[in-house]
């Protein structure tokens, strides 16, 4: 069936998972995610820091500043969501200057909050005021089965593509001090190089990537794949729960489950989903809209969720083949670490180029 060369009409759906052990109004990560364009789509989620925002303000209820950062940083009044209705796909073509104006955007939305609080109480290099993560992937079509994804990044929260060719990739690198491989990263806590924040400079890393439809898009704070025992560990967590699963919500259920399992964090992300399956979106009235029950509705019947499985299934054979290596090898950790460098090599991107 010939699909128009309109995002929207190769958009399938997406799933958001925000889940806090301490209740839900406790949690320090929240997330944003718009797909309702024909042409430019966004999601992101921001991570409140807080160690260095522990810091608690009278001002807004006594929230911590990691919350207050995160949450409003988020939203759509003052945060990423009024920044993005500003944006339109030609103002996304030039990355460094996406960057760069949401780098403004944001700092100048932190100084606002820090000069609407009494001073912290608190002094030292390690605490800051509103400080929190940010990782945002801004999404165009780029040609027939291609899409234009356009990362931007600070901190510890990560943006990965899910692709039926290449698996799992990791599209950005952690800001932490020393900086960790992925692998090293689940061994050492180590404190972040980077951050947004309302007392010190920050800086908003771009990345213009390019990908082959089918593929997924994955946002996620750092209790989404901080709690594994490798990077490995968490593509196949990922595989078996589309593996096991019979549709979008089946799958958004089973991911929260297997997540929240062994995550000792908030657990934040949202995920979306181009190019599988073949409906035409063009004719139907959702295009443009976004009700996303119906159009659930609509992917079952059609047993789009049979192709996402069907095409990745290669895939998480071929990892399966690794945890299998790794859980039946005398000393796992030596195993893991013999496999580690081909993986990296494969999934994480600042390897690969």
């Amino acid at each position: 069936m010939k699909r128009s060369l309109r995002l929207q009409n190769f958009y399938l759906d997406e799933i958001d998972i925000k889940h806090c052990p301490l209740g839900p109004d406790r949690g320090e990560d929240f997330l944003f995610c718009d797909h309702s364009r024909a042409g430019l789509h966004a999601q992101a989620v921001f991570d409140g820091c807080g160690g260095a925002g522990s810091w608690s303000y009278k001002e807004f209820q006594n929230h911590s500043g990691a919350y207050i950062a995160a949450r409003t940083i988020s939203g759509n009044s003052a945060g990423f969501g009024a920044w993005f209705d500003r944006q339109d796909e030609e103002t996304c073509e030039d990355p460094q200057a996406a960057a760069l104006s949401y780098q403004e955007h944001a700092g100048a939305w932190l100084s606002t909050l820090k000069q609407s609080c009494a001073p912290m109480a608190l002094a030292g290099s390690l605490v800051k005021a509103f400080p929190c993560t940010a990782d945002i992937a801004l999404m165009q079509l780029a040609g027939p089965m291609k899409l234009n994804l356009t990362v931007l990044h600070c901190g510890d929260s990560r943006v990965y593509a899910l692709t039926p060719q290449g698996g799992l990739v990791q599209l950005t690198d952690d800001d932490t001090k020393g900086h960790p491989d992925p692998l090293e990263s689940l061994r050492e806590s180590a404190p972040l190089s980077d951050m947004l924040n309302a007392d010190k400079p920050f800086r908003i890393k771009p990345r213009r990537v390019f990908l082959p439809m089918p593929c997924a898009i994955l946002c996620a704070t750092d209790g989404v794949f901080g709690y594994v025992r490798s990077p490995m560990d968490f593509e196949h967590l990922l595989l078996e729960a589309i593996a096991g699963t019979d549709s979008m919500d089946a799958f958004e259920k089973e991911l929260e489950k297997r997540l929240t399992a062994i995550t000792g964090d908030d657990t934040t992300l949202v995920m979306s989903f181009y190019g599988w399956g073949d409906i035409d979106w063009e004719h139907s009235p959702l295009v443009g809209q976004y009700h996303q029950a119906r159009r659930r509705a609509i992917l079952r019947d059609a047993r789009v969720w049979d192709s996402v499985k069907g095409l990745m299934e290669p895939r998480r054979r071929e990892v399966a083949a690794l945890i299998r290596r790794i859980d039946g090898a005398p000393d796992p950790d030596a195993a893991i670490h013999e496999i580690w460098p081909a993986y990296q090599k494969q999934t994480v991107y600042s390897a690969t180029h």
